[in-house]
């Protein structure tokens, strides 16, 4: 692409990879199957060691919710990268909601490549923070980096739009 304008908006959805459980249906059936056994447990402990009940449910309640937030973040949170002639917007999906994270305008980019040391904007990303790519931003003067998971066609085309808008 010689010229700087996009023929049309590039979008992508990096998703987290599907490891050992690769449907939503058995991930319901698993947390269920989790709150059930919590129940059971609870029951257990304190017919046999004759301690409230209420403290072994919320202790295995609390375990369970840690569990199901840490589902959340890092199996059921995906993000769309956007990247227009004037405007890159990142956007977190869960389900049918969608809410918009950022939005760079193509001007405010300093540089893409790769940054360990730079402090994230915020999360961004699915999976480990190593197979990243950096896009630092100027913001109220301030130097911003954004890390994304998107692919290798995506970070070629921020740099083609930040070069070609020089």
């Amino acid at each position: 692409m010689s010229d700087m304008q996009l023929k049309q908006p590039y979008s992508e959805l990096s998703e987290p990879k599907r490891r050992i459980i690769r449907s939503d249906a058995a991930l319901f059936v698993l947390l269920l199957l989790g709150a059930i056994g919590c129940i059971a447990l609870s029951h257990y402990l304190s017919d046999r060691f004759g301690v409230l009940r209420i403290i072994f449910q919320l202790s295995l309640y609390g375990v369970l919710l840690a569990g199901g937030y840490l589902i959340y973040r890092f199996r059921i949170v995906s993000y769309r990268y956007t990247l227009s002639d004037s405007q890159f917007l990142v956007t977190q999906v869960v389900g049918n909601r969608t809410k918009d994270l950022f939005t760079v305008p193509i001007e405010a980019i300093v540089s893409v490549g790769v940054d360990e040391h730079a402090i994230s904007e915020g999360r961004t990303y699915v999976g480990s923070r190593k197979n990243t790519f950096a896009v630092t931003y100027r913001k109220d003067g301030e130097l911003r980096t954004l890390f994304l998971s998107g692919s290798d066609r995506l970070r070629e085309l921020i740099e083609e739009q930040i070069h070609d808008g020089r």
